[in-house]
C-alpha cells in the first residue's frame, strides 16, 4: 500500500498528467458545440465522442504514466534501497500496477463526470442550456483556483491538488446541470443526465487498466519512448484483433495465440448498443471484468517473470 500510494501521488504531481486530464475533459465539455448542427443526433454524437476522447487520452495518460512509474526508479537506482529490506520484486510490480491503477480510475472518474456534464450541454429543441453552461464554465477554473490556493498557501502539489479536485468539480457541475431546464429553471433532481453514459465510461475505464498493464511490462525492458510506441501499435491492433483473426489462415493454433495475445478493444467499445430504449447490460459488464482481470492476469505474470530477470 506504501508503495502504491506514492508511486500513483508521483504520478499525479507530473505536469504532463494534468495537461493530459485537462485536455481530454475541456474537448469533452466542447463537444455540444461542435456537434450542434447535427440536427436530433447531438446527444448520440456527443455521447459517443466523449467515450472516443476517454479512451484515446487515457491511452496517452495510461502509457506515459505505467512506463515513465518503473523507468524513474530504475534510473535513480532507488529500487536498491526499496529491495534491501523485505519487498520482493513481484510486490513491487503490482505495487506499481496498482498505482497507476489509481491513477487511471481518477481520470475516469474525471472524463465519465465531464461526460455526463456534455450531454447536459446539448441544446434542447434549439435552446441553449443556461444553467449548466455556467457550471461548465465554472467547473475547471474553480478547481485549479482552489488547486492554486492550496499549493500557495500549504506548499502541496498544484498539479496533484487539481487532478483531485477536477472530478468533484466536475461531478457538481454534472449534478447541477441536470437539475436545471435549458432556461435555468429548477426540474426534478438529476432528472436530465444521462446515466447509461457511465457504464460504457466503466468499461473504457477496464480498457486503460489492460492497456496500463501492457505499458509497465513493456517498461520492464524498454525505455519509456518504445514501450509507449509499442503500446500504440498494441492499442491499434486490438481495436482490428477481430479483423485480424479472420483474416489468418483457419489454423485453430494460430488463432488462438492471437487471439492471447492482442487485447479485444472492441469487447470494451459498448457505445453502438446504447439506444435511447436500452443502456449497458450486465452481462456486457461482467464480460468485460472477467476478461479484463483474465488478460491483465497473464501479462502481469509475464512482467513479474521479466522483471525477476532482470538486473540492476
Amino acid at each position: 500500500m506504501a508503495i502504491s500510494g506514492l508511486a500513483c501521488k508521483d504520478l499525479l504531481r507530473q505536469p504532463v498528467c494534468l495537461l493530459v486530464v485537462l485536455t481530454a475533459n475541456v474537448l469533452i465539455l466542447f463537444l455540444p458545440q461542435l456537434v450542434a448542427h447535427q440536427i436530433g443526433q447531438q446527444a448520440s454524437l456527443t455521447r459517443d465522442s466523449a467515450l472516443a476522447f476517454q479512451l484515446v487520452f487515457g491511452v496517452i495518460l495510461a502509457g506515459y504514466a505505467a512506463s515513465s512509474t518503473l523507468h524513474s526508479e530504475c534510473a535513480a537506482g532507488t529500487l536498491l534501497t526499496v529491495f534491501s529490506r523485505p519487498v520482493g520484486r513481484a510486490t513491487f510490480f503490482l505495487a506499481k500496477f496498482a498505482g497507476v491503477a489509481l491513477v487511471v480510475l481518477l481520470f475516469v472518474w474525471a472524463s465519465s463526470a465531464a461526460s455526463l456534464l456534455a450531454i447536459c450541454l446539448v441544446p434542447r429543441q434549439q435552446e441553449l442550456p443556461t444553467g449548466g453552461l455556467t457550471a461548465a464554465a465554472l467547473a475547471m477554473p474553480a478547481a485549479l483556483a482552489v488547486a492554486a490556493l492550496l499549493n500557495f498557501r500549504q506548499g502541496r502539489s498544484f498539479p496533484a491538488c487539481a487532478q483531485f479536485l477536477l472530478p468533484l468539480a466536475l461531478t457538481l457541475a454534472a449534478l447541477f446541470a441536470g437539475s436545471r431546464a435549458p432556461g435555468g429553471e429548477p426540474i426534478p433532481f438529476v432528472s436530465h443526465l444521462d446515466w447509461r453514459i457511465l457504464p460504457a465510461c466503466l468499461m473504457g475505464g477496464m480498457a486503460l487498466l489492460v492497456l496500463s498493464c501492457i505499458a509497465l511490462t513493456l517498461s520492464t525492458r524498454l525505455q519509456p519512448a518504445p514501450a509507449v510506441t509499442l503500446l500504440a501499435a498494441f492499442f491499434f491492433a486490438g481495436l482490428i484483433a477481430d479483423y485480424f483473426v479472420n483474416l489468418c489462415p483457419p489454423l485453430p493454433a494460430l488463432r488462438f495465440a492471437l487471439q492471447a495475445v492482442l487485447p479485444d478493444i472492441q469487447s470494451f467499445w459498448i457505445a453502438d448498443s446504447l439506444t435511447p430504449q436500452t443502456g449497458v447490460r450486465l452481462n456486457e459488464l461482467r464480460h468485460g471484468a472477467a476478461y479484463a482481470f483474465a488478460y491483465c492476469t497473464g501479462v502481469a505474470s509475464l512482467g513479474i517473470l521479466c522483471f525477476r530477470r532482470r538486473q540492476f
